[in-house]
Formats: C-alpha cells, structure tokens, sequence
C-alpha cells in the first residue's frame, strides 16, 4: 500500500480480481513480489539490528543464532524472488 499509494480496499479487490479472473502466471508474479518485499525488509533488519549487534557484542550466541537462521531464510526468499525468465 505503501509503494503504490492505494488504499486497503483497492488492494483486497486486487487480490480477489486475481484470484477470479487471473491465471497462475499472474498469482507467480504476484506472489514474488510479496517475497520480494518481505526479503528487504529481512535485509533492512540484518543489516539495521543485528549486524550492529554483532559488531559490538561479536560473542553472543542469540545475535549469531538469529543471523544465521536468517540467512538461510534470506538466501530462499531471494532465490523464490527472482523475476521470471522469458
């Protein structure tokens, strides 16, 4: 909602329209989209939260839990996320 500027209604109706009328290549497209905003904001966290953790507490075992679960999770959201080839 944010990136486009439309409102929560028009947004259902834009999943509803894809649900009725679309075909699975459009719910792919739309579905790496998702994928894709949510690996950014799994990157603004890493990079924001918990890289500034592990370079001021670099023993602590919950910041290198956390990174490295993440990074598993970063890695399969990427490669779900990537445009269609053609």
């Amino acid at each position: 909602m944010v990136a486009t500027r439309i409102t929560r209604s028009q947004v259902a109706r834009g999943v509803r329209h894809l649900r009725d009328v679309g075909d699975p290549a459009d719910w792919i497209e739309y579905e790496k989209k998702q994928l894709a905003q949510i690996l950014g904001r799994l990157t603004r966290m890493i990079t924001g939260t918990l890289d500034p953790h592990l370079a001021r507490y670099p023993d602590d075992e919950w910041a290198h839990l956390v990174t490295d679960q993440l990074t598993g999770v970063r890695c399969t959201l990427a490669q779900l996320s990537k445009p269609s080839r053609t």
